[in-house]
């Protein structure tokens, strides 16, 4: 029975964490002019297009993210070594996509359409920035607890890719592979839906979309451990 929990934490944890760095990522880049949120490093590359094409100031918050992640994750390395149960870093990245969706919801209204609405985004998309920092640090922390890493799919993409390519050397597959196999597509669909429910709401809602991912995390994971 332990290890079928284990293994359901596994696969249905590594859906939800998938889903809400997707969902974050789209939901960032699609209400905050092209803002990465859990792919950070993707932001090198639009504050250089903004700076080298549109010359706005606004491409200085992209940069800014950066060490805003960094310090992120170095305050939530001292917090794995302190923590007594692993999920409540988890459970905290779900507190913080919450605050981060009743400040924009609360904060919003009141500033209209004009370059203050937009200064409010990044600033409400760098908490987010801070909740995915959270995440990446559970990801390289316990490697065993998903099924590859969450935040970022380019490695899953190339794993799954030299799968495949052994596949058509050998014509057959290992067990081993096929398992492999299936939860690296598992981990990328979920990013994927992710993707698409984020982009959709951001469009529709705005930042205050971060209440979802929040939400999941916060019933799964207080709901299969004790935190205390």
């Amino acid at each position: 029975m332990e290890d079928f929990n284990e293994a359901y934490k596994m696969r249905v944890g590594t859906i939800i964490l998938t889903f809400a760095a997707g969902f974050c990522d789209a939901l960032t880049f699609v209400t905050a002019n092209a803002l990465f949120s859990a792919h950070i490093t993707g932001n090198f590359i639009l504050f250089a297009y903004e700076v080298a094409v549109t010359h706005h100031l606004t491409a200085w918050g992209k940069l800014i993210s950066l060490p805003v992640f960094m310090l992120s994750v170095v305050l939530s390395g001292v917090l794995v070594k302190r923590i007594k149960n692993k999920y409540n870093l988890l459970v905290i990245e779900g507190v913080i996509l919450i605050i981060a969706s009743l400040i924009n919801f609360f904060g919003r209204p009141f500033l209209g359409d004009g370059s203050p609405a937009l200064y409010f985004s990044y600033c409400i998309s760098m908490v987010i920035v801070i909740a995915m920092a959270l995440q990446n640090v559970f990801g390289r922390s316990y490697t065993k607890d998903t099924f590859g890493t969450t935040t970022m799919m380019t490695g899953n993409l190339i794993s799954a890719s030299l799968l495949i390519s052994g596949y058509f050397l050998r014509k057959n597959w290992e067990k081993a592979e096929l398992i492999s196999l299936r939860r690296l597509l598992v981990t990328m669909a979920g990013f994927l839906f992710g993707c698409i429910c984020g982009a959709l709401l951001g469009k529709e809602i705005g930042l205050t979309a971060a209440v979802i991912p929040g939400i999941t995390l916060l019933l799964f994971f207080c709901g299969t451990t004790e935190l205390l």
